[in-house]
């Protein structure tokens, strides 16, 4: 894929439409940080709490894109975007007046990602992370028909000696080289995750070596 344009992207996950519903909002900013334009996203969730958790732009043929990464499976929240096997990526096309849908793309049914928290793309290779499995997938994209190449590879963040998550937030990841991966954790959320241990590694930035 070629790199992006100079500039960058904001996302604004979901913000309630006219309609009733919920669509995302990217907005465009210079290489100064200077606001130049909002554009929404042709694409409408149920409620606000369960959009986007990624962008990543890419420039193709002239053209700008953004692939987009649902947090719940199918783009859906509840119990149907917790049912595992229904990964969403989807693709949009810049222009005027919006972000058009031209297309979506189906991670693997074999992932076994409650929730999706992170997308990172460098060339090819596409980095994925889920916030409650503790878990990264790595797959092959292909560039000239968005299609992955292979079923990818699943890797789980360190456990303690007993098997447990210790990495219960991580909401963020990117690429430092072909094998090594860079990512960010949120606040341990003390309501639904009642063990203490998890903020040992919550609100930090955490590299990782990826096996080979």
């Amino acid at each position: 894929m070629c790199p992006p344009v100079a500039g960058g992207y904001l996302l604004v996950e979901a913000r309630r439409h006219a309609k009733g519903c919920y669509k995302a909002l990217i907005v465009e900013y210079d290489d100064d940080f200077r606001y130049v334009k909002e554009r929404p996203v042709d694409f409408s969730f149920e409620s606000g709490n369960k959009g986007f958790e990624a962008i990543v732009h890419v420039r193709r043929n002239s053209k700008d894109y953004v692939l987009a990464l649902c947090e719940g499976n199918k783009c859906k929240g509840g119990a149907k975007g917790r049912k595992p096997g229904g990964g969403r990526m989807l693709l949009f096309e810049k222009k005027k007046k919006c972000w058009l849908h031209s297309r979506t793309i189906a991670l693997p049914r074999s992932l076994p990602f409650v929730d999706y928290s992170g997308m990172s793309v460098d060339n090819d290779r596409v980095a994925i992370v889920s916030q409650v499995n503790s878990m990264l997938w790595v797959g092959n994209l292909d560039e000239t028909d968005w299609t992955w190449r292979n079923e990818g590879q699943l890797y789980e963040f360190p456990r303690s000696h007993n098997g447990a998550i210790q990495y219960g937030n991580i909401e963020g990841v990117g690429w430092i080289t072909p094998t090594r991966v860079v990512t960010v954790s949120d606040r341990r959320k003390k309501k639904n995750q009642p063990d203490k241990a998890l903020s040992e590694k919550d609100q930090s930035v955490h590299i990782f070596e990826i096996a080979s």
